[in-house]
């Protein structure tokens, strides 16, 4: 985009991408949207919602749904199995100061727009280039399967977390079988388990038949890692010779230092600059009241939608511009950096910090006491409404893991 539409930001490729609609991801929070205009509509219902623990709404009155944080850990619990998640989300939405926050006809309509001005600014710059009869057609072709394949993947996944699904409960069911006949102690002492495991010990081939006893070594193993803060490996790194023995899993190549200037440099997905209170949410486990903070999270996956409409902004430690994170940011509008080294050690909740949605860039300043705000870039000011941003404190605890899942980690 730099050379053919001069594109010096690097931030036109966003702009073209967004606005693609159909994406599954999103379809379900565009739901939740439209349950909580219709609940703020609603005095009684709105009454309801806001003042009754979300376990006990999640008793009254049932909501369904097989996606989760962390859907590609078959031990996580899907929103069938615990719907409270959903009414915690309806209660962020309804805390926004302004309904039209909830719209989600007005939420795609800005986008379409923000897309077609790309559109619009990509196609004049190579109607002006040296090659200005070849190339628009060449970008039209590559920017169409680019757009269409952006789609698919993340329709693909959501296919895939329909398969996590049934093997999801598949196992549970297994595990309430072995709890029965006395083998395991609770159900989800099965994700304890690998695969080969509970299948050798149910077709009659297993090495060992003490599924109880394998269960309480693997318990010990991950709760070691879940004590020691630096078990997780670098994102890249060597092994030599026996790849558990000898082995701290760690890039042997120099860090590279922090920025003098005290910035975090990371990859700008969405246009849009932010300065307000962060929240940051480690596990699901954590605390998911939302009201306007810039959400702070190591990874995201598509159980993460719900939560994108309560924030004034993203920031990712891990991903690159096709992650799920920032596929479904560019789709709402909300500003988004990915791939920021250091992220999670930099930040505590209730800090107060300063991204660039375009430049990349996030750092630490002082709180004014004042609401977060979105900055009055080109892409949000004539559009993005505003957001509340009360923050609110959040206590962290670790996730689990389990043999039996399989966990190819978010981009």
């Amino acid at each position: 985009s730099t050379s053919w539409c001069g594109d010096e930001a690097g931030t036109l490729q966003n702009d073209l991408l967004c606005g693609e609609g159909d994406i599954e991801s999103t379809k379900p929070t565009k739901m939740l949207l439209k349950l909580a205009l219709i609940a703020r509509e609603d005095e009684a219902l709105r009454e309801l919602i806001v003042t009754r623990p979300p376990d006990a709404l999640a008793e009254e009155i049932p909501l369904y749904g097989f996606r989760c944080m962390n859907e590609l850990k078959l031990e996580e619990y899907s929103l069938r199995d615990r719907p409270a998640f959903l009414y915690q989300m309806i209660r962020n939405y309804l805390a926004l100061d302004d309904p039209a926050a909830l719209d989600v006809a007005a939420m795609e309509e800005r986008e379409r727009k923000t897309r077609a001005a790309a559109e619009e600014r990509a196609f004049a710059a190579l109607r002006r280039s040296r090659g200005r009869l070849l190339r628009p057609p060449v970008f039209r072709w590559v920017l169409g399967n680019a757009r269409l394949g952006v789609k698919n993947r993340e329709n693909m996944r959501f296919a895939r977390a329909r398969i996590y699904d049934l093997l999801r409960d598949m196992f549970r069911q297994i595990g309430r079988t072995l709890t029965a006949e006395g083998l395991i102690d609770v159900a989800d002492d099965v994700f304890l388990l690998t695969v080969d495991e509970i299948g050798d010990y149910i077709r009659g081939t297993a090495v060992t038949a003490d599924l109880r006893g394998l269960v309480a070594v693997r318990r010990n193993e991950f709760d070691e890692y879940r004590r020691d803060e630096n078990a997780a490996p670098d994102d890249r790194f060597e092994t030599y010779g026996m790849a558990y023995h000898r082995n701290l899993f760690r890039d042997r190549r120099a860090a590279a230092p922090p920025a003098a200037d005290g910035v975090l440099r990371g990859t700008g997905c969405c246009a849009g600059e932010v300065t307000g209170p962060v929240k940051v949410i480690r596990s699901p486990a954590d605390d998911m009241r939302l009201a306007g903070e810039i959400l702070i999270a190591g990874r995201t996956d598509p159980g993460w939608v719900p939560l994108y409409p309560s924030v004034s902004g993203l920031l990712i430690e891990r991903g690159s511009i096709l992650s799920h994170s920032a596929i479904v940011a560019r789709e709402m509008g909300i500003p988004t950096i990915v791939g920021i080294p250091g992220l999670l050690d930099a930040f505590d909740t209730g800090e107060w910090v300063r991204m660039d949605g375009s430049a990349g860039t996030v750092s630490a300043v002082e709180a004014t006491g004042t609401e977060a705000s979105v900055g009055a870039t080109e892409r949000d000011a004539a559009t993005e409404p505003p957001r509340a941003d009360a923050a609110t404190d959040a206590a962290t605890d670790g996730g689990t893991d389990a043999s039996a899942t399989l966990d190819p980690t978010e981009e």
